[in-house]
């Protein structure tokens, strides 16, 4: 898949990234079934870290410096476990800083994806 603008990466200043160690949304999240490669049976999960094991990021809050590192962190984190692999990335946020939003915006454009 291609890099697309328009992920998971966080839902308010409650919460941060997911399966990569951060914390993803806050209060009441949704608890989705994911069963993991090789296991017989499903778990629930939060839905914020279901997305991130999908490869998608989703920004939905203000993009500050603190925010963009840890979304940089995320996407080379991926490129790196798998530089084949696309990430979907999904943006419902006001806007924030520019040096932040370009500092995301170099390495969606420098990953070798179609």
């Amino acid at each position: 898949g291609a890099l697309s603008s328009g992920t998971a990466i966080a839902q308010g200043r409650a919460g941060r990234i997911g399966a990569s160690g951060l914390k993803m949304g806050g209060g009441n999240v949704p608890r989705v079934p994911y069963k993991a490669p090789g296991e017989q049976s499903y778990q629930f999960i939060d839905i914020w870290n279901r997305m991130y094991r999908e490869r998608i990021l989703y920004v939905g809050q203000d993009l500050d410096d603190e925010f963009a590192n840890q979304m940089v962190a995320t996407m080379l984190y991926l490129n790196n476990e798998d530089a084949t692999a696309g990430i979907q990335m999904y943006f419902n946020c006001p806007g924030g800083e520019i040096r932040a939003g370009l500092a995301v915006y170099d390495p969606m454009n420098n990953m070798g994806y179609e």
